[in-house]
């Protein structure tokens, strides 16, 4: 019996979209399934199967939305619990926002514990996630706080106030081009 990821791949192959970009985007889809269920624990830190990925390449040369609008349709289909956003990012707040909207509680033996929906960022563009208005609105920041799943992310705005998030675990799955990239993160975006 082969693994959900060779079953993907052979489904994908000889499509216009490199393997290598399939490879990519399944396992975002299995991450992204995972969510904050599964963790591996090494020394005094937790690690979480949480994926920042970006499908790289010139426009009009590689295909790079394939891979990632099946996975998207698939994780759509599957109507799973988590919190999925399938496009743009106005603001920080707004992902605050519907991360929020994810919280719950579970009885977990005797004791109610609170969390939230993993969140799913599915984007045909980075720049719909990283854009100037989000960037100057400190997203890189609350992305880069999210990414090793902390037990809780606080974020305090000026319209909200305080909130706190219980664990929180983004996935994203975006494309770009390298000349995005250059015109448009920083080098202290990139090195955070």
């Amino acid at each position: 019996m082969a693994s959900w990821l060779e079953d993907h791949l052979e489904y994908n192959k000889n499509n216009e979209s490199p393997d290598y970009f399939h490879v990519w985007a399944g396992l975002f889809a299995i991450a992204a399934q995972l969510g904050r269920r599964v963790w591996l624990t090494q020394g005094y830190r937790v690690v979480f199967p949480n994926m920042y990925i970006c499908l790289v390449a010139p426009s009009a040369i590689v295909r790079k939305g394939p891979p990632r609008d099946i996975v998207a349709a698939m994780i759509a289909d599957a109507r799973t619990s988590a919190i999925f956003i399938p496009q743009r990012l106005s603001s920080t707040s707004m992902l605050i926002h519907k991360m929020m909207q994810g919280v719950h509680s579970d009885k977990v033996g005797e004791e109610l514990v609170t969390r939230t929906k993993p969140t799913i960022i599915c984007a045909d563009e980075l720049s719909s996630v990283l854009n100037s208005m989000t960037m100057n609105d400190g997203i890189t920041d609350a992305l880069n706080s999210c990414y090793t799943c902390p037990p809780n992310y606080d974020y305090s705005s000026f319209s909200r106030g305080d909130e706190i998030v219980p664990e929180p675990c983004i996935n994203i799955l975006a494309c770009t081009t390298p000349t995005w990239i250059r015109k448009n993160l920083k080098k202290e975006v990139m090195d955070e």
